[in-house]
């Protein structure tokens, strides 16, 4: 095999053994490493090799620079979801107050019958539709309503709220016994005139403190404690 300058050689030599001239072009088994991705590439996102544009602009750690966007708004929405929720739940629970409003006229200045009665003279403003309202420790009004008179569907009510708070000194311990009672006892004293009985109910808020007043008569305070062991009902009582 010939060199390039025609010297002899063996047919595998790669390079000619009389004047070393390359008996042909010898691939490089060792090719050249792939450029390079340096810190300057990572920061600018630009080659460090003036001309080259085979290197392609890499967020850190790879990351597409809309990925940081994304997961930024999806913290600040789980934020608001959670900042509602809280509001949400901070929402106080909800209790009946049931209250009865005894009015005791040793005068007989009390007209009508024990299901439709109302006071008279000094007591004029006394009976259904009168106002009731519920104020919390800071002032606030929380609850109002409308008193009402005392109706047969009624009794059952009148008789539980008895147990609870004493509304009206029953004796009777049968829920039919106890009804009866109540009736006698309220057309007893309608008759004399000396008594009128009236009912309200109001939805109200848990608070620390509850003032209650009936018309502009005075007003009874209860912390939440005795609320909660009365069950919520109250017996108020104007008179002699």
């Amino acid at each position: 095999m010939l060199c390039p300058r025609g010297h002899e050689n063996l047919a595998d030599a790669h390079f000619c053994s009389t004047c070393g001239t390359p008996m042909a072009v010898v691939p490089n088994p060792f090719p050249p490493p792939p450029p390079t991705v340096t810190n300057d590439i990572l920061a600018s996102g630009t080659p460090s090799t003036p001309g080259s544009t085979d290197v392609p602009a890499i967020e850190p750690n790879g990351r597409k620079p809309w990925g940081w966007i994304a997961a930024v708004a999806g913290i600040v929405l789980v934020g608001a979801i959670v900042a509602i929720v809280l509001v949400n739940g901070g929402e106080k629970k909800m209790y009946t107050l049931r209250g009865t409003s005894l009015l005791m006229d040793e005068l007989g200045d009390v007209t009508g019958s024990w299901d439709d009665c109302q006071g008279s003279g000094g007591y004029d403003d006394f009976g259904p539709g009168q106002n009731v309202s519920v104020v919390d420790g800071q002032g606030n009004l929380i609850g109002s309503g409308n008193t009402q008179s005392v109706t047969n569907a009624l009794l059952p009510v009148i008789v539980q709220m008895d147990r609870d708070a004493g509304a009206i000194g029953l004796e009777a311990t049968t829920d039919d016994a106890a009804e009866d009672e109540a009736r006698d006892l309220l057309q007893e004293m309608a008759d004399l005139g000396v008594a009128c009985l009236l009912y309200f109910e109001i939805e109200v808020p848990e608070s620390d403190f509850y003032t209650v007043e009936v018309g502009s008569r005075g007003e009874l305070d209860y912390s939440l404690d005795e609320m909660k062991s009365n069950n919520f009902v109250v017996a108020l009582t104007l008179g002699s």
